[in-house]
This record gives structure tokens, C-alpha cells and sequence, in this order.
């Protein structure tokens, strides 16, 4: 046999495998959906009680994201969408954006941000120049047909740093926002769009910091309260992603999620974590590496009560501070 014959044998045989259907315990499966990621409840899993113990055990300060966050993708799990779930996150740096949308994606998918089914647009890496928005538009809008279409109904989009995606990009995706049964034959209600910005964090703080002087407990912050003030700002914002934005002028943004600025106790619970992985119990030594952790940090507002980049540098601080202490050590015990 020809080496071409044998080739277009194994390209035939490899093809009725892939289709082959095997029975195990009442239910069918194909053996490439066994091994392969597939559009399909073997992969699609929406654990939404992981997702919740996952915000927890490690959002630390922000009541009304956890919220927000477990109710909406319940819902959205839960009945036939009429629409995509549009959820918008607002906060200063390192109050917890990006650990949520991960933290989403891993309770939809069993790959989490790994899944083929999981986009991440980077407003500096995709749209680094403001002249392209024309191409940028064009390239936007058939990612997000494409891969709907063809890989799966089933379709997380995060849009990261969108306070540099160029103004009005965002403007070319509403009709896939809204509430439409099909458009140019596919279905976008069962995908979730996730927008992450600092937009409108001054607003945040200031009402944040308004509680703290009054002597209020944050916890009483009510979330349509704060979506009052921080909505306006987020749309005023000028060359910012969603500044001007039809996404809000359409009332297409299911939820404004806000991340409120982080206070000196909540960042010391982000460094008690990271000290977990250092094998560290309670003890005086503990406390004292805690408070040598705080000491690298900065603060800000009234009584310096608030972090100025949240538990972002924790890692890196706790690293540091516990590597000197080794070394200190060490020099001591030489002597």
C-alpha cells in the first residue's frame, strides 16, 4: 500500500473514533470529548457552591461583590436567559477584579481561565493604538462571533484594563449585549461578559471614606446606594472605556460591581493567608511578622486607614519581610 493510501487510512479511522459513541453507566460519551475540552456538562459544570466558598474564604472587605456575584450567576445558571450577563467591575488596584473573574471562570469551567472557552481582551495588548479602532472594532466583534458560533454557546469574555481600550470600541459589541434570541443565526444569551476598570474608584473611596469619618460600619453600605454615585462617574469619565458608553446609556450592564477600597484590617487578613503557605500558626512571632509586613505597605486617607494598591504587593512584601527575618536569624545564631 501507498503511504498516501496508508495516510488517508489513519485520517479515516482516527475520524470514526472521534464520532464513536461508548456507553458507560447508562450515558454516551465520544472518547475525544473524554479526553478534550467539549461544549458539554462534563466540562461545563457552573459549581456556583465552589464559587462561593472560593469568595469567602478569600475576598476579604467587599460584602457586596460576594453578593452580587454568587446571585447573578445563579440566575443566569439557573433559567433561559433573555441576555447576556453583563457585569461591570469598578475599584482602585488590588482589591480583587481579577481574582473574581478568575475565580468565575474556574467555577463555570473544569479548565477555569485555561478553558478554550474563556477570552481575556487586554485594552494595551489588543488595543495599543487609538488610530486602529476601526480594525480593532472589525476584529472585536468577529472574536466574539466566532468563537459563540462555532466552539460553544457557552462563552466568558473578560475585557481587562478597559480604561485604555481606545473610547467608543466597546460601543461596537451592544447588539450582542441586548435582548435578542438570535443575531445573524447565533445565540449570545447564555455568555457572560466581564469589564474590569478602575472607573469611577473616586468615587468609591470618597463614599467609603464619608462612612468611615461618620463612624458608620461598611458592611451598612447598600448596593444601590453606591451604584447611584459611582454610575455617573463611571459614564463621565472622559477617555475611558466606558465613557459616553451606549452599554450604559442602553442600560445593557446587568450589574456595576463595586470593589471598595481595602482597610488596614482586610489587608492584614490578605497577609495572614499568604503567611498559610509558610506552614505559620498563631504565636507572638507571627503577630510581630504581620505587623513587619504592614510596616512595608503604604496607607492613605483618614488615620492612613486605607491601602493605596490594596493586598496587590502582599505576596511580594510577605516574601521580603520573611526572607530578612531568615537572614537576621541566621546572623545571630553565627554568633
Amino acid at each position: 500500500m501507498s503511504p498516501s493510501c496508508q495516510l488517508r487510512g489513519l485520517l479515516l479511522f482516527l475520524c470514526s473514533v472521534a464520532t464513536l459513541l461508548i456507553e458507560c453507566g447508562g450515558v454516551w460519551y465520544t472518547p475525544w470529548c473524554y479526553w478534550n475540552e467539549c461544549c458539554d456538562d462534563d466540562w461545563i459544570i457552573r459549581d456556583l457552591e465552589g464559587l462561593e466558598s472560593s469568595l469567602r474564604e478569600n475576598l476579604f472587605g467587599q460584602h457586596l461583590v460576594s453578593g452580587v456575584i454568587y446571585g447573578s450567576l445563579k440566575g443566569h445558571a439557573s433559567y433561559q436567559p433573555g441576555k447576556p450577563l453583563v457585569l461591570s467591575f469598578h475599584g482602585s488596584t488590588g482589591t480583587g477584579k481579577n481574582y473574581v473573574s478568575q475565580w468565575i471562570a474556574k467555577s463555570w469551567f473544569v479548565e477555569g481561565m485555561n478553558s478554550k472557552y474563556v477570552t481575556v481582551f487586554s485594552g494595551t495588548r489588543d488595543f495599543p493604538h487609538a488610530t486602529d479602532i476601526s480594525q480593532y472594532k472589525i476584529w472585536l466583534q468577529g472574536k466574539i462571533r466566532g468563537k459563540t458560533k462555532y466552539l460553544c454557546k457557552h462563552q466568558i469574555f473578560i475585557f481587562d484594563e478597559i480604561d485604555s481600550f481606545p473610547p467608543s470600541l466597546l460601543n461596537s459589541i451592544t447588539s450582542y449585549l441586548d435582548h435578542h434570541e438570535q443575531i445573524n443565526g447565533v445565540d449570545y444569551r447564555n455568555t457572560i461578559f466581564l469589564f474590569l476598570s478602575n472607573a469611577g474608584e473616586k468615587a468609591l473611596q470618597d463614599y467609603t471614606s464619608d462612612f468611615y469619618v461618620r463612624g458608620y460600619n461598611r458592611e451598612n453600605i447598600r448596593l444601590g446606594e453606591i451604584e447611584r454615585a459611582l454610575v455617573p462617574r463611571v459614564f463621565s469619565d472622559e477617555d475611558k472605556g466606558l465613557s459616553k458608553s451606549r452599554l450604559i446609556e442602553s442600560n445593557l450592564i446587568s450589574h456595576y460591581v463595586p470593589f471598595l477600597p481595602l482597610e488596614r484590617d482586610h489587608v492584614r487578613q490578605c497577609v495572614e493567608k499568604e503567611l498559610q503557605k509558610f506552614g505559620f500558626i498563631l504565636s507572638p512571632e507571627r503577630e510581630l511578622m504581620i505587623d513587619d509586613i504592614l510596616q512595608e505597605l503604604q496607607f492613605t486617607g483618614p488615620n492612613e486607614n486605607y491601602s493605596v494598591k490594596g493586598c496587590k504587593n502582599v505576596a511580594e512584601k510577605t516574601n521580603y519581610v520573611y526572607v530578612q527575618r531568615q537572614v537576621n536569624w541566621s546572623s545571630r545564631t553565627e554568633l
